[in-house]
């Protein structure tokens, strides 16, 4: 079964479902499950690609490696616990400490690595500059650490 430990798009997990089903891919397969993270991924991306219109033409698009690279680290995360498997390791009821500590800490290198193809452009459009709400928290906590 799509029984993946990762968080995917869930607004988006309808269109996953749909692409198996027109694509005629069994379900509880890896390429099924792929198939749809790829796909609420791609949504997602095409949703904000809107949003980076909404700052000028020319940045159309621009937020799309993020979410294609988030689907492409799904993958890589499914093809390690995969040879894992193959090697012999069990799946646990709950994993140990080290593992969700491991879990975490990929998880922090792979953001912290990947904000870079997703804030500079930000920062040369104004939005970030350009105060839209009455209070953000974003803009209060996080840019003064960055």
């Amino acid at each position: 079964a799509d029984t993946s430990s990762h968080a995917r798009p869930q607004h988006f997990s309808h269109w996953g479902k749909l692409a198996v089903r027109t694509l005629h891919i069994p379900r509880g397969t890896w390429l099924s499950s792929q198939t749809q993270v790829h796909t609420a991924f791609l949504v997602s991306a095409l949703i904000h690609g809107f949003g980076d219109l909404m700052l000028g033409r020319q940045y159309f698009g621009r937020s799309f490696p993020f979410f294609i690279a988030n689907a492409l680290a799904i993958t890589f995360e499914d093809a390690v616990i995969a040879a894992g498997k193959a090697l012999g390791a069990r799946a646990a009821e709950r994993p140990s400490s080290a593992v969700r500590t491991v879990g975490y800490l990929w998880v922090i290198v792979w953001v912290s690595w990947l904000a870079r193809l997703y804030i500079p452009w930000m920062f040369e459009s104004g939005v970030v500059n350009t105060r839209v709400l009455a209070y953000s928290p974003t803009t209060e906590l996080l840019l003064p650490w960055m």
